[in-house]
Order: structure tokens, then sequence, then C-alpha cells
């Protein structure tokens, strides 16, 4: 099977501590998928059985999750695993849940993010289930999130390789456009957050400067930043994001918790025009599906992954709570005044409040070059192999980073409202990734007789008979499998309309508008309306 370029750089990334040690030539072998030799490689050229960099990289802030120094013999355990999910889930999307609460209501709201979690939940199930049986009867150690697209694909319509690439090429695409997008969020996220610290905290009224300055300032700081090319250097800086995120996620916390005010008169359920735009936010937030075949590739234990009290379970019980409890109490506290992030609404004076702001903005400038790093690399690749000479190649990558930077800045700038940026590419990309794909792989997996084997029991797919016995999947796994791809259907094409219309009309909107930017209103004006959007 030719290897796409995304799995090339997974392969290089994490053996670069042989690179480090052995020849060029070596590295060259692993990019051309075959030896200087012209003899056969070795099996660790075409599967690597630890997860990588890049497959660790595809998700809400997630690359720290993976080994950073590379090739890495120890396997984890499982209080080790459940720590990787938790890092590799929660991340900046669980900022914006008070706002999904606010479009669906004090009552929907929570039910819909408990809902979703659970669906979720589920079709990581079915994606670790189908990856642990492929590898069983491919004989392979691991598979990415992709490949086990190809292989099911090829194992219920043998033979149409071409209609098993497209569908890996729309694996790898939506998780291009994810990542990609993750950066367009993180420019928004840290020029609106320093809008905000610096004219109205501050040095309320003494400066006048549009956002959109700080959009370019962040840019140019990032311009440099984007030149790094050591992961590992960038792993240190995302160790240090994660620090700064816990810390301002227990102030946002400690901030909801005070002073509650009466919700008798909160709207319990929201007009329906609101939910598709309360969809995206929340499955963007849930975005972290594809992290689990990396850490349960790594488990000591791979067998208690899965399963109603396996490790995945645990974790992704404590990240729907988490999101749960910040998007109830976040939306309780400052009800209609709540805005694109929670952070954006907290305006107390207190000095330990006002760390959440700089804490969040250096957090997210520090991971914007983790998430940058994997397109970049990507397309630098798929460039390089079309451009020759060793100059032509060094403008061309310039080119494509400056770019790309160039690129993420102009979408935040279009789009100035952070809950309808994180809407757009959860409804768009994040939907098929959670939702679509996962009961496609198992039902393409799962439809036909299944191979049996005694060297490797394939984790039982919660609520139903054994993935490992011979029989198909029931009716009613079908219906299950059905229900949710329809459900991840509808919601990436209404919700991906849906907020297109609201940009569309939010950017008429400030055309037409000559309003001056309004602080965040402070707490004890909580579910007042009349004060400026972002």
């Amino acid at each position: 099977e030719p290897k796409s370029l995304i799995n090339k750089f997974l392969v290089v990334t994490s053996l670069r501590s042989r690179d480090e040690e052995g020849s060029m030539s070596e590295r060259s072998a692993l990019l051309t998928g075959q030896p200087d030799n012209g003899e056969d490689g070795p099996e660790w050229a075409y599967q690597d059985d630890r997860p990588n960099a890049m497959s660790q990289s595809i998700n809400n802030d997630s690359l720290e999750a993976s080994d950073p120094h590379g090739l890495d013999n120890s396997r984890n355990s499982n209080m080790s695993s459940l720590m990787n999910v938790l890092k590799g889930n929660l991340g900046t999307g669980i900022l914006a849940m008070p706002v999904a609460v606010k479009n669906l209501g004090f009552l929907l709201g929570p039910l819909t993010i408990l809902a979703i979690g659970c669906i979720a939940t589920h079709s990581m199930h079915l994606l670790v289930r189908s990856a642990q049986y492929l590898r069983r009867i491919k004989r392979v150690s691991y598979l990415d999130y992709s490949q086990v697209m190809y292989e099911a694909t090829l194992q219920r319509f043998p033979g149409r390789d071409k209609l098993a690439n497209v569908l890996k090429s729309f694996v790898n695409v939506s998780l291009l456009i994810t990542q990609i997008g993750f950066c367009c969020v993180y420019i928004l996220f840290v020029s609106d957050n320093l809008h905000q610290l610096v004219d109205c905290n501050l040095q309320p009224g003494s400066s006048n400067w549009d956002v959109n300055i700080y959009k370019v300032l962040v840019m140019v700081c990032l311009l440099p930043y984007v030149f790094v090319r050591n992961l590992r250097l960038l792993s240190y800086f995302s160790m240090l994001a994660n620090v700064m995120t816990a810390i301002g996620l227990v102030l946002v916390f400690t901030y909801c918790l005070q002073d509650l005010p009466d919700y008798r008169e909160y709207a319990l359920i929201k007009p329906v025009n609101l939910w598709p735009i309360a969809f995206g936010l929340i499955i963007f937030a849930f975005e972290g599906i594809s992290l689990v075949l990396p850490i349960e590739s790594r488990m000591h234990r791979p067998e208690e992954f899965g399963g109603f009290t396996g490790v995945l379970q645990l974790g992704m019980t404590i990240v729907t709570c988490s999101y749960t409890a910040v998007g109830f109490y976040g939306y309780l506290k400052f009800n209609e005044s709540v805005q694109g992030s929670i952070t954006y609404t907290i305006n107390d004076k207190l000095w330990v409040y006002q760390l959440i702001r700089p804490l969040f903005a250096a957090s997210l400038y520090i991971s914007y070059g983790l998430q940058f790093y994997v397109p970049a690399v990507i397309i630098v690749g798929w460039a390089n192999a079309r451009i020759f000479g060793p100059w032509r190649r060094q403008v061309a990558e310039a080119a494509i980073r400056i770019g790309l930077v160039l690129f993420t800045f102009a979408a935040a700038v279009v789009v100035p409202h952070l809950d309808l940026m994180i809407a757009l590419i959860g409804a768009f990309s994040s939907s098929c990734l959670a939702l679509i794909f996962p009961p496609i792989i198992d039902y393409m997996v799962f439809s036909g007789p299944i191979v049996e084997s005694d060297d490797y029991n394939v984790t039982d797919e919660p609520g139903s008979a054994s993935a490992s016995s011979s029989s198909r999947n029931s009716a009613c796994s079908h219906a299950k499998n059905l229900f949710i791809v329809s459900f991840g259907l509808m919601g990436f094409v209404i919700g991906t309309l849906t907020t297109l219309i609201s940009i569309v009309d939010t950017f008429q909107q400030s055309s037409n508008s000559t309003a001056p930017f309004v602080c965040s209103p402070p707490a004890h004006l909580a579910g007042a309306t009349d004060f400026g959007d972002l």
C-alpha cells in the first residue's frame, strides 16, 4: 500500500531519535517508503507499533499527550493513559460551553451536552473496536484513523482501492481542516482577550484600538514562531501551556460558583433556529476521537482501554461532566450576557481573576505552534515532492508557512465572533470525525463474517454482542449506527449552513455599524443584553 504524506510524516516523527544517531539516507528511506539498497525495508518503516506525534496532535491541544522525545519502548499504565485522554479532550472548546447552553436553553443545554458526549464516546468505542479487529486480521501493530478507514473499506468492498483511497482522503482532509481551524480560533481568541485586557482593564478608555489591530500584532508575533521546526522544543512549550490552562480553568470555576443569581426566570428551551450553532459548538469541544487510537496502542494492557469500565469510558465521563458543569454554571452566572468565550464575560477587578485572560491568551499562543506544525509539515512535504532544488524548496517552505499564518489571520478577521468560528469548524469537520465516520467504519468492518483468532481479543462494543464471535452486527447495531450517521449528517448540513448564514449576517451588520467596542459587563450586570458583541 502506498503511504500518504501524512503516514510518512507519522513514521519520521516517531523515529526522529534514530535519525539523530543514524544517517540521512535512513530518513530518506522512510520518506520514500523504500531503503536505499532497493531491498524491502524493515517492518517498522511501514507500521510503527507506537503512536507518534502527528496522530496525537490532531485534536483540541493534544500533541503533548504523545512522547515528545521520539521513540519510546515503554508502555503507559492505565492512570497515565487516563491522563492522556483528559489532556487530549479538555481543550479550548470547554470555554464556549456556556454559549452552547445559551443557544439551547437552561434545561435543554446541559442535557444536549450530555447526550452528544455519550454519542461521541460511543463513536470512540466503535473506532477502537474496529481498529483492534483490523490490526488482528492484518497482522499489524498500529493503524491510524485514516488507515482504519482504508482497511475497513477494503474489508467491505474487496478490490475497491479507489473508493478506499477517497474515503481515506476524506478523513485526512477533515483532520487538516480541523487543525487549521484550531489555528484560526487561537488567533481570534488571543487577539480578543488582549483587546479586553488592555482596553477594558489595564487602561480603560485610554486606547481606542480596533480589535483587528491586535490581530495584526498577534500575526506578526506568530510569523517567527511558526518557523520553529523542532517538535521536541514545541512539546516543552506545550507543557507550559497545559499548566496555564489548568490554572485558568480553576479560576473560571471559582468565579462562576460565587454569588449565583436567581435562575427561575431563565429560558429552559430556546428557539429551534439557534440549535444548529449550539451543535457545532458542542461537537467541536468533543473533537478528541483521533487521539484514542494512539493512546490505546501505547497502553501496557490495551484490552482495558474500552468497555464500560475501561480507561476511555472513565476519561470521557469526566470530560463530559466537566463540559456540562462549565456550560451550566457559566450560563447560570451570566445568563444572556455570556459571550463567545466565558473569559470574555469575566470582568472582575480582583487581581486573581485578572489573570484568566492572560493565562488563556498565552496558553493558546504557545499552542498555536503545535497545531500549526502538522498542516505545515504535510503541505511542505507535498510541495517538496513536486519542487526540485534545495533553494526552491526553502523558498517554497517559507512561503507556505507565511501563507498559512496569513490565511488563519484572514479567517479571524472575516469571522470576528469566536462562537461562530468554533461552530463552523465543529459542524463542518468535527461532525465527520466524531459522528459520521466511526459508525460507517463499524458497519463496513462488522457487516460480514468475523475472522476468529485466539491470539487477540477485540474489545466488545458497549451494549452489543462480543466482537470476537463469528456473528455479524445485529440489526439493532445497524439501526443504531444509521441513527448516529443520520444525526451527524443532519448536524453537518444544517449546522454548517446555519453558521454560514449567521456569519454572513454578522459580517453585513459589522459593515453597516459604527458602534465602538464595548467591554464585557461586570458580574452584577449579568442578564443585561444591551452591550456590544465582539
